[in-house]
């Protein structure tokens, strides 16, 4: 493996590790909100938000897997509660535009990779959008 392919190798490791570990602090934040929502339609929206989140760190630690032959190890975030519901939920917008940036960015990098990364990483980019949408519908509560 030449350096160019070795620097681009290790940018990419390092870019899915910061990904993924937020994975327990989000988590257990869309789940604590889904508690302290203000309707049953806003906690219906949080389960949903917190099930494509966790289809989004599996398919991370899949692609992972894929490139290094070996599950992440990545030290975690530890989980603040926010002071308020409000507070949470601009948390969760902030998280998500911040890792649609990683994504677009982790995508160019992958540009060349084999259609199974290409197909993935939109998969998860795809699910980022999914959840800013029901983010944005939940400011609306």
């Amino acid at each position: 493996m030449d350096r160019s392919a070795f620097r681009q190798t290790i940018q990419v490791n390092e870019m899915l590790e910061d990904l993924m570990e937020t994975e327990s602090s989000d988590v257990l934040m869309i789940d604590y909100l889904s508690v302290i929502s203000p309707s049953e339609q806003a906690s219906f929206l949080w389960k949903q938000i917190l099930e494509s989140r966790r289809r989004h760190y599996d398919w991370l630690r899949s692609v992972y897997y894929q490139l290094n032959g070996r599950w992440p190890e990545v030290d975690q975030e530890i989980f603040r509660r926010p002071s308020s519901y409000e507070e949470g939920l601009t948390t969760q917008l902030t998280r998500t535009e911040r890792r649609k940036l990683h994504m677009q960015s982790l995508m160019n990098q992958m540009l060349y990779a084999s259609v199974y990364f290409s197909q993935s990483l939109q998969i998860i980019y795809n699910q980022l959008l999914y959840e800013e949408l029901l983010l944005r519908h939940l400011r609306r509560f």
